[in-house]
């Protein structure tokens, strides 16, 4: 069991980050973003959770992240194994378990040897769009997010619009369309978001864009 969430205002995220350590005490990452670009910060939690600082910049345009607590195997703290996961221009936060992963690994032959589920979904996105040019990228994140079975709450991040998304199958994820906040874990101000249903972090708030085929398995992790 992992956890996402994000928010606009610095406060608030740290509030959420408190919030969602329950779900996963492994690793935790953040993902500053602005319109300069981008930083990913990801640290072990064993014995390190307070030794964790943000940058010392002024604040960010939106902060999102992620707790691990790994289902695949036990291992140790490494980058290349905690979330967000990228590739080119795709990075991608995940909770919760794809049972397809393997198949989807060899569907895609996937080039390099990662243990984690979650790795795949951005490769998927980079290789649909290498295959189909001319396709946007909502039309790409609706194909993906469609090839998933199992249970999947995700934060999709594109570093050549600077667009982000949301989307969960089978999972509780909690969001405020108007101030662009959302969590695995609710507070009295977030509400449940739909499975099936593509978000988009706009100025305007979260804002429906697209549905996906959700293959819900029926609980909620």
């Amino acid at each position: 069991m992992c956890g996402i969430f994000g928010a606009t205002n610095r406060e608030k995220y740290l509030s959420l980050q408190k919030l969602n350590l329950s779900r996963g005490d492994f690793a935790q990452s953040t993902m500053f973003i602005d319109r300069e670009g981008y930083e990913i910060h990801k640290v072990p939690l064993k014995g390190a959770a307070t030794k964790y600082r943000f940058p010392k910049k002024k604040k960010f345009d939106y902060y999102l992240g992620h707790v691990q607590a790994p289902t695949s195997v036990v291992r140790e703290f490494t980058s290349n194994t905690s979330h967000p996961f990228f590739v080119e221009n795709w990075i991608v936060a995940h909770n919760g378990v794809l049972t397809n992963f393997k198949e989807l690994v060899n569907s895609f032959e996937m080039p390099y040897d990662n243990p984690v589920d979650s790795s795949i979904i951005p490769f998927i996105l980079f290789k649909l769009q290498s295959l189909a040019s001319n396709d946007g990228e909502i039309d790409l994140i609706v194909q993906t997010l469609s090839m998933l079975k199992g249970t999947f709450g995700v934060w999709i991040h594109n570093t050549h619009t600077a667009n982000t998304f949301l989307a969960k199958c089978g999972v509780t994820l909690y969001g405020d369309i108007y101030e662009n906040t959302f969590s695995s874990i609710k507070t009295d101000d977030l509400t449940q978001l739909e499975d099936g249903i593509l978000y988009q972090i706009t100025r305007e708030g979260l804002t429906t864009v697209a549905s996906f085929d959700c293959d819900n398995p029926f609980f909620l992790i």
